[in-house]
């Protein structure tokens, strides 16, 4: 399996969509095995994806163990997502989930004007 990046701006887009769904879902905490790690943008931008009113909260990275796992977390998501997908955005196969990564790249690049 090839890996995607998992630099702040993807985590941030993946940890975003992760918190809708658990507010679309109801659930009052992150699921531990969705609870990815977050670094801080830079350059003002915020990339923490949790929703405090909500009682959403996603740690913080600081150290290189927790986000390597959380990098392994990612790549086996977005993977998985890809497959079930049957083709993102009429990519299939090894571009898929590169595409994937490029919107989530997007997404994740400043998540402070998109809180609701």
């Amino acid at each position: 399996m090839n890996g995607i990046i998992h630099d702040s701006r993807v985590a941030a887009g993946l940890g975003y969509l992760i918190a809708d769904w658990c507010v679309e879902t109801k659930r009052t905490a992150v699921p531990e095995d969705l609870a990815l790690r977050h670094v801080a943008g830079r350059a003002n931008h915020e990339r923490n994806p949790s929703r405090t009113g909500y009682g959403l909260h996603f740690k913080g990275a600081n150290t290189p163990g927790p986000w390597a796992r959380s990098n392994a977390l990612a790549n086996r998501i977005l993977h998985a997502a890809v497959e079930r997908a049957d083709g993102f955005a009429g990519a299939r196969g090894a571009e898929a989930p590169w595409r994937l990564e490029a919107a989530l790249f997007v997404l994740g690049y400043d998540l402070g004007s998109d809180r609701r």
